[in-house]
Order: C-alpha cells, then sequence, then structure tokens
C-alpha cells in the first residue's frame, strides 16, 4: 500500500493498522515511537522486577510484526500490544 501522504507524516489510526497489515515499516516505527516507552512502562509493573521491561516490550512489538497479516481492520493495536 503506498501513502498518498507525504513521508514522515505521522499515520491516522487507521492508515497505522493498515500500512502494518500490508507490511510497511515506517508504520512499525511510528508505533514504536507512540508506544515504547508506555508498554516499558506497564511491563515493568506487570513484571514486577521478575523479567526484564524492555525485552517484554520488543517481544510485543516482534510479534505484532509477525502477525501483522493477520491484523483485524476494526482491531486495536495498542490492546494487541498490552495482551
Amino acid at each position: 500500500m503506498a501513502r498518498t501522504v507525504a513521508p514522515g507524516t505521522p499515520y491516522s489510526d487507521s492508515e497505522l493498522l493498515k500500512a502494518l497489515r500490508s507490511g510497511e515499516a515506517a508504520a512499525l516505527s511510528q508505533l514504536m515511537e507512540e508506544l515504547w516507552t508506555p508498554l516499558v512502562q506497564y511491563a515493568d509493573r506487570l513484571l514486577s522486577g521478575a523479567g526484564d521491561p524492555q525485552d517484554f516490550a520488543q517481544e510485543a512489538f516482534v510479534r505484532l510484526w509477525a502477525r501483522r497479516s493477520r491484523l483485524r481492520e476494526d482491531g486495536s493495536l495498542k490492546a494487541l500490544l498490552y495482551t
């Protein structure tokens, strides 16, 4: 899927999901920029010192990317990452 807006322009939520599904790495980069820190903080609270929260966050993004073709167009990327 080619973008019709200028490179570097942030994806809207719906564009982000569609772009991820079609394998656009820029969409993953944007998502990571937006959600990396909150996800690491969430993982830190969840793990309570029993693991590395950055590893947890990285694994969440790796799994999302690996399963990108199965993302539902009406799904929530944030909910997927946090589960």
